[in-house]
Protein backbone atom coordinates (compact mmCIF):
# COMPACT_ATOMS: atom_id res chain seq x y z
CA UNK A 1 0.00 0.00 0.00
CA UNK A 2 0.60 3.16 -0.62
CA UNK A 3 1.12 6.91 1.07
CA UNK A 4 1.23 10.33 -0.55
CA UNK A 5 1.52 13.52 0.53
CA UNK A 6 -0.85 16.42 -0.26
CA UNK A 7 0.97 17.84 -3.13
CA UNK A 8 1.46 14.73 -4.03
CA UNK A 9 -2.04 13.59 -4.55
CA UNK A 10 -2.88 17.16 -6.51
CA UNK A 11 -0.42 15.82 -8.84
CA UNK A 12 -1.81 12.45 -8.99
CA UNK A 13 -5.75 13.87 -9.18
CA UNK A 14 -4.21 16.10 -12.44
CA UNK A 15 -2.45 13.25 -14.12
CA UNK A 16 -5.13 10.88 -13.92
CA UNK A 17 -7.69 13.72 -15.54
CA UNK A 18 -5.25 15.14 -17.69
CA UNK A 19 -3.40 11.89 -19.18
CA UNK A 20 -5.22 9.15 -18.74
CA UNK A 21 -9.16 11.01 -19.41
CA UNK A 22 -10.98 10.12 -16.39
CA UNK A 23 -12.81 13.40 -15.26
CA UNK A 24 -12.61 14.70 -12.16
CA UNK A 25 -16.21 14.63 -12.02
CA UNK A 26 -15.83 10.34 -12.25
CA UNK A 27 -13.44 10.75 -9.62
CA UNK A 28 -15.64 12.27 -7.23
CA UNK A 29 -18.10 10.02 -7.56
CA UNK A 30 -16.35 7.31 -6.93
CA UNK A 31 -15.13 8.99 -3.67
CA UNK A 32 -18.71 9.39 -2.47
CA UNK A 33 -20.12 6.17 -3.46
CA UNK A 34 -17.02 5.00 -2.14
CA UNK A 35 -17.33 6.12 1.71
CA UNK A 36 -21.14 5.30 1.29
CA UNK A 37 -20.42 1.91 0.88
CA UNK A 38 -18.19 1.73 4.31
CA UNK A 39 -20.67 4.06 5.99
CA UNK A 40 -23.57 1.62 5.53
CA UNK A 41 -21.57 -1.42 6.10
CA UNK A 42 -20.37 -0.50 9.67
CA UNK A 43 -23.66 1.04 10.04
CA UNK A 44 -26.02 -1.45 8.42
CA UNK A 45 -29.39 -0.10 9.65
CA UNK A 46 -28.72 3.54 9.50
CA UNK A 47 -31.44 5.62 9.11
CA UNK A 48 -30.42 9.16 9.19
CA UNK A 49 -27.06 11.16 8.94
CA UNK A 50 -25.89 14.68 8.99
CA UNK A 51 -23.38 15.76 6.69
CA UNK A 52 -21.42 18.74 6.65
CA UNK A 53 -19.89 20.40 3.71
CA UNK A 54 -17.45 22.94 2.36
CA UNK A 55 -17.23 24.63 -0.81
CA UNK A 56 -14.26 22.73 -2.08
CA UNK A 57 -14.17 19.15 -3.47
CA UNK A 58 -14.33 17.62 -0.02
CA UNK A 59 -17.58 19.23 0.44
CA UNK A 60 -18.04 18.11 -3.32
CA UNK A 61 -17.61 14.44 -1.72
CA UNK A 62 -19.95 15.37 1.02
CA UNK A 63 -23.03 16.27 -1.77
CA UNK A 64 -22.48 12.56 -2.97
CA UNK A 65 -22.45 11.42 -0.25
CA UNK A 66 -25.78 12.74 0.44
CA UNK A 67 -27.60 11.55 -3.26
CA UNK A 68 -26.70 8.06 -2.97
CA UNK A 69 -27.53 7.92 1.05
CA UNK A 70 -31.06 9.90 0.20
CA UNK A 71 -31.36 7.57 -2.78
CA UNK A 72 -31.50 4.68 -0.26
CA UNK A 73 -34.41 6.13 1.90
CA UNK A 74 -32.02 7.62 4.45
CA UNK A 75 -33.41 10.48 5.86
CA UNK A 76 -30.50 13.27 5.22
CA UNK A 77 -29.78 16.49 6.79
CA UNK A 78 -27.15 19.03 4.93
CA UNK A 79 -25.40 21.90 5.83
CA UNK A 80 -23.42 23.94 3.96
CA UNK A 81 -20.66 26.45 5.41
CA UNK A 82 -20.61 28.90 2.56
CA UNK A 83 -22.92 30.09 -0.13
CA UNK A 84 -24.20 28.07 -2.71
CA UNK A 85 -22.65 30.59 -4.93
CA UNK A 86 -19.04 30.14 -3.50
CA UNK A 87 -19.28 26.44 -4.37
CA UNK A 88 -17.93 25.95 -8.09
CA UNK A 89 -16.91 23.10 -10.60
CA UNK A 90 -17.39 19.60 -9.90
CA UNK A 91 -18.85 20.18 -6.52
CA UNK A 92 -21.38 22.71 -7.84
CA UNK A 93 -22.55 20.08 -10.43
CA UNK A 94 -23.20 17.25 -7.51
CA UNK A 95 -24.53 20.02 -5.30
CA UNK A 96 -27.35 20.57 -8.39
CA UNK A 97 -27.37 16.86 -8.45
CA UNK A 98 -28.70 16.56 -5.03
CA UNK A 99 -30.98 19.10 -4.90
CA UNK A 100 -32.56 17.48 -8.04
CA UNK A 101 -33.48 14.72 -5.74
CA UNK A 102 -35.59 17.00 -3.64
CA UNK A 103 -32.62 17.51 -1.23
CA UNK A 104 -32.40 20.58 0.72
CA UNK A 105 -29.25 22.38 2.02
CA UNK A 106 -28.93 24.61 4.80
CA UNK A 107 -26.56 27.54 4.52
CA UNK A 108 -24.43 27.91 7.71
CA UNK A 109 -22.51 30.83 7.35
CA UNK A 110 -21.57 32.33 10.42
CA UNK A 111 -21.58 32.31 14.41
CA UNK A 112 -25.21 32.99 14.86
CA UNK A 113 -26.69 30.48 12.15
CA UNK A 114 -24.23 27.80 13.67
CA UNK A 115 -26.47 28.00 16.98
CA UNK A 116 -29.46 27.45 14.69
CA UNK A 117 -28.51 24.18 13.56
CA UNK A 118 -26.61 22.74 16.52
CA UNK A 119 -29.31 20.49 17.65
CA UNK A 120 -28.20 18.14 14.34
CA UNK A 121 -25.19 17.33 15.84
CA UNK A 122 -26.91 15.05 18.64
CA UNK A 123 -30.11 14.05 16.09
CA UNK A 124 -28.92 11.76 13.44
CA UNK A 125 -27.01 8.36 13.57
CA UNK A 126 -23.98 9.67 12.23
CA UNK A 127 -21.91 12.22 10.88
CA UNK A 128 -19.87 13.01 8.02
CA UNK A 129 -17.12 15.55 7.80
CA UNK A 130 -16.50 16.70 4.45
CA UNK A 131 -15.09 20.56 5.38
CA UNK A 132 -11.78 20.62 4.69
CA UNK A 133 -9.39 18.05 2.41
CA UNK A 134 -5.68 17.37 2.41
CA UNK A 135 -5.08 20.78 0.66
CA UNK A 136 -5.47 22.52 3.58
CA UNK A 137 -2.55 23.89 6.00
CA UNK A 138 -3.57 26.72 8.04
CA UNK A 139 -5.70 26.81 11.09
CA UNK A 140 -9.28 26.69 11.73
CA UNK A 141 -11.10 29.51 12.78
CA UNK A 142 -14.76 30.94 12.72
CA UNK A 143 -17.87 29.10 12.32
CA UNK A 144 -15.87 26.30 11.25
CA UNK A 145 -14.14 26.43 14.41
CA UNK A 146 -17.78 26.31 16.08
CA UNK A 147 -18.80 23.66 13.79
CA UNK A 148 -16.32 21.23 14.26
CA UNK A 149 -16.74 21.73 18.21
CA UNK A 150 -19.95 20.40 17.89
CA UNK A 151 -18.87 17.83 16.10
CA UNK A 152 -16.47 16.76 18.72
CA UNK A 153 -18.62 17.21 21.51
CA UNK A 154 -21.23 15.41 20.18
CA UNK A 155 -21.73 11.32 20.74
CA UNK A 156 -22.32 10.85 17.19
CA UNK A 157 -20.08 9.31 15.31
CA UNK A 158 -18.16 11.41 13.00
CA UNK A 159 -16.47 9.48 9.63
CA UNK A 160 -14.22 11.88 7.98
CA UNK A 161 -13.89 12.05 4.17
CA UNK A 162 -10.34 11.91 3.19
CA UNK A 163 -8.63 13.31 6.54
CA UNK A 164 -10.24 15.13 9.76
CA UNK A 165 -11.27 18.90 8.77
CA UNK A 166 -8.40 21.04 10.28
CA UNK A 167 -5.38 18.72 9.81
CA UNK A 168 -2.90 19.25 8.05
CA UNK A 169 -2.69 15.77 5.61
CA UNK A 170 1.72 15.41 5.73
CA UNK A 171 1.89 16.30 9.85
CA UNK A 172 2.14 13.80 12.60
CA UNK A 173 0.77 16.19 15.14
CA UNK A 174 -2.72 15.77 16.62
CA UNK A 175 -4.81 19.42 16.92
CA UNK A 176 -7.37 20.12 19.12
CA UNK A 177 -9.22 22.72 16.72
CA UNK A 178 -9.41 19.63 13.89
CA UNK A 179 -11.61 16.73 13.98
CA UNK A 180 -11.56 13.98 16.27
CA UNK A 181 -13.06 11.27 13.54
CA UNK A 182 -14.24 7.48 14.70
CA UNK A 183 -13.43 6.47 11.29
CA UNK A 184 -11.99 8.32 7.63
CA UNK A 185 -12.34 7.13 4.45
CA UNK A 186 -9.72 8.42 2.50
CA UNK A 187 -8.60 8.20 -1.38
CA UNK A 188 -6.36 6.24 -3.96
CA UNK A 189 -3.42 5.98 -1.00
CA UNK A 190 -2.97 6.53 2.64
CA UNK A 191 -1.31 9.84 3.71
CA UNK A 192 1.05 10.46 6.16
CA UNK A 193 -1.47 11.96 8.72
CA UNK A 194 -3.21 8.31 8.72
CA UNK A 195 -0.24 6.22 9.91
CA UNK A 196 1.85 8.61 11.76
CA UNK A 197 1.73 9.06 15.46
CA UNK A 198 0.11 10.30 17.35
CA UNK A 199 -1.89 12.25 14.35
CA UNK A 200 -3.10 8.74 13.68
CA UNK A 201 -5.26 8.24 16.76
CA UNK A 202 -7.21 11.76 15.81
CA UNK A 203 -7.93 9.62 12.29
CA UNK A 204 -9.57 7.11 13.95
CA UNK A 205 -10.15 3.21 12.02
CA UNK A 206 -8.98 4.37 8.30
CA UNK A 207 -10.66 2.69 5.11
CA UNK A 208 -9.03 3.26 1.52
CA UNK A 209 -11.23 3.47 -1.40
CA UNK A 210 -10.03 3.23 -5.18
CA UNK A 211 -11.38 6.03 -7.15
CA UNK A 212 -10.06 5.11 -10.79
CA UNK A 213 -6.57 6.59 -10.22
CA UNK A 214 -4.22 4.24 -12.15
CA UNK A 215 -2.75 1.62 -9.69
CA UNK A 216 0.43 1.74 -12.07
CA UNK A 217 1.07 5.64 -11.95
CA UNK A 218 0.48 5.72 -7.80
CA UNK A 219 2.93 2.79 -7.84
CA UNK A 220 5.51 5.47 -9.56
CA UNK A 221 4.64 8.30 -7.90
CA UNK A 222 4.61 8.05 -4.16
CA UNK A 223 6.07 9.27 -1.40
CA UNK A 224 5.96 6.21 1.18
CA UNK A 225 5.30 2.77 1.64
CA UNK A 226 2.60 1.31 4.52
CA UNK A 227 4.30 -1.79 5.13
CA UNK A 228 1.53 -4.97 5.12
CA UNK A 229 2.37 -8.35 4.95
CA UNK A 230 1.80 -7.88 0.78
CA UNK A 231 5.13 -5.63 0.34
CA UNK A 232 7.26 -8.14 2.77
CA UNK A 233 9.13 -10.79 1.11
CA UNK A 234 11.44 -12.61 3.18
CA UNK A 235 13.41 -15.22 1.45
CA UNK A 236 13.08 -18.21 1.04
CA UNK A 237 15.80 -21.15 2.23
CA UNK A 238 17.33 -23.40 -0.15
CA UNK A 239 17.03 -27.30 0.63
CA UNK A 240 21.12 -27.25 0.30
CA UNK A 241 21.72 -24.44 2.94
CA UNK A 242 24.27 -24.39 5.58
CA UNK A 243 24.84 -22.07 8.24
CA UNK A 244 27.22 -20.27 6.10
CA UNK A 245 24.68 -19.45 4.15
CA UNK A 246 23.03 -16.67 6.25
CA UNK A 247 26.43 -15.08 7.63
CA UNK A 248 27.70 -14.09 10.88
CA UNK A 249 26.34 -11.53 12.55
CA UNK A 250 28.67 -9.62 15.19
CA UNK A 251 26.98 -8.08 18.27
CA UNK A 252 29.23 -5.35 20.60
CA UNK A 253 26.88 -4.50 23.22
CA UNK A 254 26.31 -4.97 27.22
CA UNK A 255 27.68 -3.61 30.37
CA UNK A 256 27.98 -4.95 33.83
CA UNK A 257 24.12 -3.14 34.56
CA UNK A 258 22.86 -4.07 31.27
CA UNK A 259 24.07 -7.48 29.69
CA UNK A 260 20.25 -8.84 29.19
CA UNK A 261 20.32 -5.97 26.09
CA UNK A 262 22.96 -7.99 24.70
CA UNK A 263 21.71 -11.21 25.02
CA UNK A 264 18.33 -10.16 23.57
CA UNK A 265 19.62 -8.82 20.31
CA UNK A 266 21.67 -12.31 20.16
CA UNK A 267 18.44 -14.49 20.92
CA UNK A 268 16.46 -12.80 18.71
CA UNK A 269 19.45 -12.43 15.54
CA UNK A 270 19.22 -16.18 16.15
CA UNK A 271 15.01 -16.76 15.91
CA UNK A 272 15.39 -14.24 12.91
CA UNK A 273 17.65 -16.93 10.94
CA UNK A 274 21.34 -15.64 11.10
CA UNK A 275 23.82 -18.50 10.68
CA UNK A 276 26.43 -17.37 13.55
CA UNK A 277 26.30 -14.78 16.39
CA UNK A 278 28.83 -13.61 17.50
CA UNK A 279 28.50 -11.57 20.85
CA UNK A 280 31.54 -9.29 22.03
CA UNK A 281 30.89 -8.61 25.53
CA UNK A 282 32.45 -7.39 28.78
CA UNK A 283 34.23 -10.51 30.17
CA UNK A 284 32.53 -10.12 33.19
CA UNK A 285 29.06 -11.41 31.34
CA UNK A 286 30.88 -14.24 29.61
CA UNK A 287 29.65 -17.04 32.03
CA UNK A 288 26.03 -15.74 31.91
CA UNK A 289 25.84 -15.31 27.81
CA UNK A 290 26.83 -19.04 28.12
CA UNK A 291 23.91 -20.06 29.80
CA UNK A 292 21.65 -17.61 28.34
CA UNK A 293 22.69 -17.49 24.53
CA UNK A 294 24.16 -20.96 23.94
CA UNK A 295 24.06 -20.97 20.45
CA UNK A 296 26.66 -18.13 20.05
CA UNK A 297 30.25 -17.47 20.22
CA UNK A 298 31.72 -15.11 22.66
CA UNK A 299 34.13 -12.78 22.51
CA UNK A 300 35.44 -11.70 26.22
CA UNK A 301 36.87 -8.28 25.87
CA UNK A 302 38.97 -7.05 29.00
CA UNK A 303 37.07 -3.09 29.07
CA UNK A 304 37.87 -0.65 31.57
CA UNK A 305 37.87 -2.97 34.24
CA UNK A 306 34.44 -1.39 35.44
CA UNK A 307 32.00 -3.61 33.63
CA UNK A 308 31.90 -1.45 30.41
CA UNK A 309 34.15 -1.60 26.69
CA UNK A 310 36.81 0.55 26.33
CA UNK A 311 38.81 1.75 23.09
CA UNK A 312 41.19 -0.52 24.24
CA UNK A 313 39.32 -3.50 22.77
CA UNK A 314 38.77 -2.98 19.17
CA UNK A 315 41.89 -4.87 18.38
CA UNK A 316 40.38 -7.72 19.70
CA UNK A 317 37.11 -6.83 18.25
CA UNK A 318 38.93 -6.54 14.57
CA UNK A 319 40.59 -9.48 15.54
CA UNK A 320 37.38 -11.50 15.54
CA UNK A 321 35.38 -9.61 13.29
CA UNK A 322 37.14 -10.69 9.74
CA UNK A 323 34.45 -13.23 9.07
CA UNK A 324 31.61 -11.07 10.36
CA UNK A 325 28.74 -10.17 7.33
CA UNK A 326 27.51 -7.34 9.83
CA UNK A 327 27.89 -5.36 13.06
CA UNK A 328 24.91 -4.61 15.98
CA UNK A 329 26.67 -1.80 18.07
CA UNK A 330 24.90 -0.49 21.19
CA UNK A 331 22.50 -1.97 22.88
CA UNK A 332 23.61 -1.89 26.88
CA UNK A 333 26.79 -0.53 26.35
CA UNK A 334 26.62 3.03 28.68
CA UNK A 335 27.86 6.31 27.75
CA UNK A 336 31.57 6.84 29.20
CA UNK A 337 33.91 8.18 27.11
CA UNK A 338 35.98 5.07 26.41
CA UNK A 339 33.17 3.86 25.26
CA UNK A 340 31.78 6.34 22.81
CA UNK A 341 35.09 6.27 21.77
CA UNK A 342 34.77 3.14 21.20
CA UNK A 343 31.61 3.01 18.92
CA UNK A 344 33.30 5.79 16.65
CA UNK A 345 36.21 4.02 15.74
CA UNK A 346 33.96 0.56 14.91
CA UNK A 347 32.24 3.03 12.67
CA UNK A 348 35.51 4.25 11.05
CA UNK A 349 36.96 0.59 10.45
CA UNK A 350 34.51 -1.05 9.43
CA UNK A 351 33.34 1.04 6.38
CA UNK A 352 32.72 -2.33 4.11
CA UNK A 353 30.19 -3.84 6.46
CA UNK A 354 26.55 -2.89 7.39
CA UNK A 355 26.04 -1.95 10.83
CA UNK A 356 23.08 -0.97 12.99
CA UNK A 357 23.58 1.56 15.43
CA UNK A 358 21.07 1.49 18.48
CA UNK A 359 21.07 2.86 21.99
CA UNK A 360 24.02 4.30 23.38
CA UNK A 361 25.71 3.75 20.10
CA UNK A 362 23.39 6.07 19.10
CA UNK A 363 24.11 8.48 21.75
CA UNK A 364 27.58 8.41 21.29
CA UNK A 365 26.59 9.59 17.71
CA UNK A 366 25.33 12.59 18.84
CA UNK A 367 28.63 13.77 19.75
CA UNK A 368 30.48 12.82 16.57
CA UNK A 369 27.76 11.92 13.51
CA UNK A 370 30.52 13.44 11.52
CA UNK A 371 31.69 9.63 11.10
CA UNK A 372 29.08 8.55 9.64
CA UNK A 373 29.61 10.52 6.23
CA UNK A 374 32.21 7.60 4.74
CA UNK A 375 29.37 4.86 5.28
CA UNK A 376 27.61 5.66 2.38
CA UNK A 377 23.78 4.11 3.51
CA UNK A 378 25.23 0.78 4.70
CA UNK A 379 24.17 1.72 8.21
CA UNK A 380 21.19 1.80 10.08
CA UNK A 381 20.36 3.72 13.17
CA UNK A 382 17.14 2.81 14.92
CA UNK A 383 16.26 5.72 17.87
CA UNK A 384 13.23 6.40 19.61
CA UNK A 385 12.64 10.17 20.12
CA UNK A 386 14.36 11.22 23.02
CA UNK A 387 17.94 9.70 21.32
CA UNK A 388 17.23 11.23 17.89
CA UNK A 389 16.48 14.79 19.69
CA UNK A 390 20.34 14.40 21.09
CA UNK A 391 20.99 13.25 17.39
CA UNK A 392 19.94 16.09 15.98
CA UNK A 393 19.17 19.02 18.26
CA UNK A 394 15.55 19.29 17.79
CA UNK A 395 12.83 19.23 20.17
CA UNK A 396 10.85 16.29 20.73
CA UNK A 397 7.70 18.49 20.12
CA UNK A 398 9.13 19.80 16.22
CA UNK A 399 9.65 15.81 15.56
CA UNK A 400 6.79 14.30 16.94
CA UNK A 401 4.64 17.39 14.82
CA UNK A 402 6.91 16.59 11.77
CA UNK A 403 8.27 13.55 11.48
CA UNK A 404 7.77 12.92 7.44
CA UNK A 405 10.34 15.68 6.70
CA UNK A 406 12.33 15.68 9.69
CA UNK A 407 13.65 11.83 9.77
CA UNK A 408 13.81 12.64 6.16
CA UNK A 409 16.31 15.11 5.82
CA UNK A 410 18.38 13.56 8.41
CA UNK A 411 18.73 10.08 6.61
CA UNK A 412 19.31 12.24 3.21
CA UNK A 413 22.27 14.62 5.14
CA UNK A 414 23.85 11.66 6.91
CA UNK A 415 22.99 9.05 3.72
CA UNK A 416 22.14 6.54 6.87
CA UNK A 417 18.98 4.34 7.23
CA UNK A 418 17.17 5.91 10.22
CA UNK A 419 14.08 4.23 11.98
CA UNK A 420 12.25 5.97 14.14
CA UNK A 421 10.84 3.76 16.54
CA UNK A 422 7.61 4.17 17.86
CA UNK A 423 3.52 3.91 17.08
CA UNK A 424 3.75 3.50 12.96
CA UNK A 425 7.44 3.55 13.04
CA UNK A 426 8.63 5.48 10.11
CA UNK A 427 11.85 4.54 8.34
CA UNK A 428 13.77 6.81 5.67
CA UNK A 429 15.79 5.10 3.25
CA UNK A 430 17.95 5.89 0.26
CA UNK A 431 15.38 5.28 -2.02
CA UNK A 432 11.97 5.02 -0.70
CA UNK A 433 10.39 5.99 2.79
CA UNK A 434 8.28 3.46 4.92
CA UNK A 435 6.15 3.19 7.65
CA UNK A 436 5.48 0.10 9.48
CA UNK A 437 1.80 -1.22 10.13
CA UNK A 438 2.39 -4.19 12.96
CA UNK A 439 3.14 -3.25 16.74
CA UNK A 440 1.00 -2.49 19.93
CA UNK A 441 1.28 -0.87 23.34
CA UNK A 442 2.74 -4.29 25.02
CA UNK A 443 5.97 -3.38 22.72
CA UNK A 444 6.74 -0.92 25.38
CA UNK A 445 8.66 -2.72 27.57
CA UNK A 446 12.48 -3.01 28.72
CA UNK A 447 14.14 -4.72 26.11
CA UNK A 448 11.83 -4.15 23.07
CA UNK A 449 13.98 -2.22 21.28
CA UNK A 450 17.67 -4.65 21.97
CA UNK A 451 15.24 -7.56 20.34
CA UNK A 452 15.01 -4.98 17.29
CA UNK A 453 18.56 -4.53 17.20
CA UNK A 454 19.01 -7.89 16.75
CA UNK A 455 16.19 -8.88 13.97
CA UNK A 456 17.44 -6.12 11.53
CA UNK A 457 21.08 -7.28 12.53
CA UNK A 458 20.20 -11.06 11.50
CA UNK A 459 18.89 -9.43 8.00
CA UNK A 460 21.50 -7.14 7.11
CA UNK A 461 24.19 -10.82 7.95
CA UNK A 462 21.82 -12.48 5.35
CA UNK A 463 22.53 -9.82 2.69
CA UNK A 464 19.38 -7.93 3.02
CA UNK A 465 20.35 -4.27 1.88
CA UNK A 466 20.15 -1.62 4.73
CA UNK A 467 17.07 -0.24 3.81
CA UNK A 468 15.02 -3.91 3.03
CA UNK A 469 16.57 -4.82 6.63
CA UNK A 470 15.36 -2.12 8.44
CA UNK A 471 11.26 -2.43 6.97
CA UNK A 472 11.33 -5.67 7.03
CA UNK A 473 12.75 -6.29 10.43
CA UNK A 474 10.33 -3.23 11.68
CA UNK A 475 7.70 -5.29 10.49
CA UNK A 476 8.55 -8.50 11.70
CA UNK A 477 9.11 -7.12 14.93
CA UNK A 478 5.57 -5.85 15.25
CA UNK A 479 4.35 -8.70 13.91
CA UNK A 480 5.87 -10.65 16.84
CA UNK A 481 4.41 -8.56 19.00
CA UNK A 482 1.14 -8.78 18.26
CA UNK A 483 1.27 -12.37 17.94
CA UNK A 484 2.43 -11.94 21.67
CA UNK A 485 -0.88 -9.44 22.08
CA UNK A 486 -3.30 -11.92 20.44
CA UNK A 487 -2.02 -15.04 22.85
CA UNK A 488 -0.95 -13.30 26.04
CA UNK A 489 -2.93 -9.52 26.22
CA UNK A 490 -1.66 -6.53 25.69
CA UNK A 491 -0.46 -6.15 29.29
CA UNK A 492 2.28 -8.55 31.08
CA UNK A 493 4.47 -9.63 28.16
CA UNK A 494 8.26 -9.38 27.87
CA UNK A 495 11.08 -8.33 25.30
CA UNK A 496 11.52 -12.54 25.28
CA UNK A 497 8.32 -13.39 25.33
CA UNK A 498 8.94 -11.21 21.67
CA UNK A 499 11.84 -13.00 20.65
CA UNK A 500 10.14 -16.42 21.01
CA UNK A 501 7.02 -14.76 18.81
CA UNK A 502 9.53 -14.34 16.24
CA UNK A 503 9.31 -17.66 14.25
CA UNK A 504 5.60 -17.66 14.17
CA UNK A 505 5.97 -14.66 12.80
CA UNK A 506 8.01 -15.88 10.34
CA UNK A 507 5.80 -18.76 9.09
CA UNK A 508 2.90 -16.27 7.95
CA UNK A 509 6.00 -15.60 5.38
CA UNK A 510 5.41 -18.66 4.08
Amino acid sequence: MYIATSQRMQELDSTTIQKYGVSGIVLMENAGRGMVDIILDEIPSLESALIVCGKGNNGGDGFVIARHLKNKGIKVKVLLLCKEEDVSGDACINLRAFQKLEGKIIEVTNKEQVKKVHHAFHHNEVIVDAILGTGFKGEVTGHYLDIIQYMNASKVPVFSVDIPSGMNANLSCCNENAVFAEQTVTFACYKPVHCLYPAAEQCGKVHLVDISIPATLIEKSHDALFVDQSNVNYQKRNINAHKGCFGTLLIIAGSDEMGGAAFLAAQAAIKSGVGCCNLAIPASLNSAAKISVPEAITTPLKGNGKGRLSLDDIGVIEKGAKNVSAIVIGPGLGIEEETVQLVIEVLKRFTHLPVLVDADGINALSIKSSVLKDRNWNTVLTPHVGEFRRLTGISKEEINRNKFDIVSSFAQEHKVVTLLKGPGSYIAGEKEKYINSTGNPGMATAGSGDVLSGIIGSLLSQSYSAERAAYIGCFLHGLSGDICRDSIGEFGYSAMDIVNAIPKALKSFY
